[in-house]
């Protein structure tokens, strides 16, 4: 099977996303990618729980004027 340039990257990246989460439940060592794709993917959690948040702390009309 070809794929998209594209959806190889995204095929890869899952499919160390869910190696790390394997090899981490296993107490083992992240390797270099291993630990980058980490890094990244708690970055955008505490982007996204710091959006959640904000969503939740403020009233709809105050955060529709900030967004």
């Amino acid at each position: 099977m070809k794929l998209v340039p594209r959806k190889l990257d995204i095929l890869i990246l899952n499919q160390v996303g869910f190696l790390t989460q394997k090899r981490l439940a296993r107490g083992v060592k992240l390797n270099n990618t291993e630990a980058t794709l980490w890094d990244l993917f708690c970055s955008r959690l505490n982007e996204l729980g710091k959006a959640i948040a904000w969503k939740t702390s403020c009233s709809t009309g105050c955060f529709r004027n900030v967004m």
